[in-house]
């Protein structure tokens, strides 16, 4: 059983992912509602509208307390947007795609977390000599 990594997802994407976007623009900031995220593009007004109400909905879910990045999925954008199951997967290849779409200055990477340098109160000036 092999065990399923960021890369191995990655391999099996048909859109790229916002690392492999941020590569091509040479580390430049990827723009709002970038298409290279876009399983089909929509032409016609129809599609458009579509696009439109699933960027909403999810924008606005990612805007709820109650949701937020957490939580939110696919399932609770349908339900916010008012369209059919699988009107999202025909634009966009899943959650992390939508989100690549909507809001790509996001940090995709956890942040290191900086270790405190302990202090030895002996050595510490402010403390009263013994």
């Amino acid at each position: 059983m092999t065990k399923t990594t960021l890369e191995n997802l990655n391999e099996k994407r048909l859109t790229p992912s916002l690392e492999q976007v941020r590569q091509e623009n040479g580390g430049k900031r990827v723009k709002k509602f970038d298409k290279r995220f876009l399983l089909k593009e929509g032409q016609q007004a129809r599609a458009k509208e579509t696009i439109h109400r699933i960027t909403t909905a999810a924008e606005e879910l990612l805007k709820d307390p109650s949701v937020g990045l957490n939580w939110i999925s696919i399932q609770f954008v349908v339900e916010r947007s008012g369209i059919s199951t699988g009107s999202p997967y025909t634009y966009f290849e899943d959650i992390v795609a939508l989100l690549d779409y909507i809001w790509p200055d996001r940090q995709t990477t956890p942040p290191k977390k900086k270790r405190k340098k302990s202090r030895n109160i002996k050595d510490s000036p402010e403390s009263p000599p013994q």
